[in-house]
């Protein structure tokens, strides 16, 4: 599940053994140290007034459990590789999280990079094909993770209630045959 707010968002899904795994995304400055409730209670404040499960979610996790990380991002890349070396995973095409895609998208470079190496006389080469082969892809999903990034992030109310509005009426099967282009 995934919910937006205003210049926030929270993710959740259910793991094995009746756990769930969640991540909140709010904008704050780089760096920015915890309040004197610890991370927790920044996010039990930021998230208080948000609907259920994710108050409960945020009170049930220990602070220990809870990791603050600054996101960054960059548009994608025209190049990943220069004679014998290249860039594979996040080194290559680093996106946000919002495409869930990023250990995805590594495995696909491991499975055409020994592909590429396979078919190719020298590393040079094999590094060209391996670039060719994924380099759009990787990064038409790189601007479609920052695309919706920049929508969650959105902290106009007027715009938020715009972007939701617009979700509200988007048909479930046009929604899934924009993540079909993408993905596919």
């Amino acid at each position: 599940m995934n919910w937006v707010g205003r210049g926030s968002e929270f993710v959740a899904f259910p793991l094995l053994r009746h756990r769930v795994y969640w991540s909140a995304v709010t904008r704050q400055p780089r760096g920015e140290k915890p309040g004197p409730n610890g991370h927790k209670g920044d996010l039990l404040h930021t998230f208080s007034d948000w609907a259920q499960p994710i108050p409960a979610l945020v009170a049930a996790t220990e602070e220990t459990a809870i990791l603050r990380n600054d996101m960054y991002d960059r548009p994608p890349a025209r190049r990943w590789s220069g004679g014998r070396v290249t860039l594979v995973g996040d080194a290559a095409h680093p996106m946000t999280p919002n495409a869930g895609q990023g250990a995805c998208q590594a495995l696909e470079d491991a499975v055409a990079l020994a592909d590429s190496i396979r078919r190719a006389s020298n590393l040079t080469e094999a590094f060209r094909l391996y670039e060719d082969r994924r380099r759009r892809r990787a990064n038409r999903l790189v601007t479609m993770a920052r695309q919706a990034t920049r929508g969650a992030q959105i902290e106009s109310p007027l715009l938020c209630a715009l972007r939701d509005g617009v979700a509200g009426l988007t048909p479930s099967w046009l929604f899934l045959r924009m993540l079909d282009s993408y993905l596919a």
